[in-house]
């Protein structure tokens, strides 16, 4: 299944305002160094979201990405700013707390 680098909004924001602040000019990633399948965002959304009883079907025959992008290599932004992206399950929550203030 094609996988992708999902990451909490609030943590890139965060990173640039640091960049922006200081730091040595270059080309830096913003990820979580993380690679997820849709299947496994589904499956933690239904967890953040358990009243809903989100139910995750998979069809046969369905069209299935097989192609996604690789995880970021975020260890030069760690090491210049000390970039610490929250997990998806983490962000998720954060972003289900902000949408339920």
């Amino acid at each position: 299944l094609a996988k992708f680098d999902y990451v909490y909004l609030d943590d890139v924001a965060m990173l640039a305002v640091k960049a922006v602040a200081g730091g040595n000019p270059g080309i830096y990633n913003a990820g979580t160094g993380i690679a997820t399948s849709v299947l496994e965002l589904a499956r933690t959304v239904a967890e953040i979201y358990p009243e809903y009883r989100i139910n995750i079907t998979i069809e046969k025959g369905a069209a299935v990405p097989r192609r996604g992008l690789p995880s970021l290599d975020i260890s030069k932004a760690r090491r210049t700013w000390g970039y610490q992206p929250r997990s998806l399950r983490d962000g998720l929550r954060a972003y289900r707390a902000a949408l339920e203030r």
